[in-house]
């Protein structure tokens, strides 16, 4: 979701999408730190306009905008997904606890209050066995959010075979997938890969570096390295 509903915006962004004027917080670094410590989704945050809104507020204005950038049958599901989300969000936050990471979080230390609690009242947040287990909550593989993942208590949105899959090949309308396949077809060529450039040596005696420029991330094509490959 994250990526899906920041590439939504991103488009509004670069259209220069003049309702976005409205939502231009009047003191950013605050608001932020507010919302984030606002388990209720109630508090208001200032805007540039001095008026106050939520944070869903917030989120249900951007979702209007972003409507008009659906480009495809993926930015439709985004879209879908994301108004779920904010409506649930406003009913319980604990009805999308499969979904958003921070309710699954929020709901699983919370159970851990009560379990620790005594005399009949919780713990409290600093409790060591909660700090812990805070600290513990995104150790990879084996963490708490890890486990909640293996019991089958979050949603996913692609199966373990395709994250593999998406590991070993990069997507076949990438720049991703150029830059790989010289490195697998013709290592011996490679001298260097980095984010938009492959850096080749092909002279014998070697020392003569060629920059190949890969400027598109849409582009899985390019004369000079789809001809290194087929050799």
């Amino acid at each position: 979701m994250k990526l899906g509903t920041t590439s939504l915006v991103l488009s509004a962004i670069e259209a220069d999408d003049s309702r976005l004027d409205a939502l231009v917080l009047a003191d950013p670094v605050p608001a932020v730190w507010a919302v984030s410590r606002d388990l209720s989704l109630r508090s208001t945050i200032e805007l540039a306009d001095g008026t106050l809104a939520t944070a869903l507020d917030v989120q249900r204005a951007l979702l209007e905008i972003a409507r008009d950038y659906v480009a495809d049958a993926v930015d439709a599901q985004v879209v879908a997904r994301w108004e779920s989300l904010l409506e649930r969000l406003a009913r319980d936050i604990f009805e999308t606890a499969r979904e958003v990471e921070w309710v699954a979080k929020l709901q699983l230390l919370g159970r851990m209050r009560t379990k620790y609690g005594t005399e009949g009242r919780d713990a409290e947040w600093n409790d060591p066995r909660i700090v812990a287990s805070d600290i513990v909550w995104s150790q990879l593989g084996s963490g708490l959010s890890a486990r909640l993942a293996a019991a089958d208590q979050v949603e996913r949105l692609v199966s373990a075979e395709e994250v593999g899959e998406a590991i070993q090949h990069a997507p076949r309308n990438t720049r991703a997938f150029l830059r790989g396949g010289i490195v697998a077809a013709r290592p011996d060529l490679v001298d260097a890969a980095g984010w938009s450039t492959v850096v080749l040596d092909r002279e014998a005696d070697h020392g003569q570096l060629e920059v190949v420029h890969l400027d598109d991330p849409a582009s899985a094509s390019h004369p000079l390295i789809d001809e290194l490959m087929q050799r």
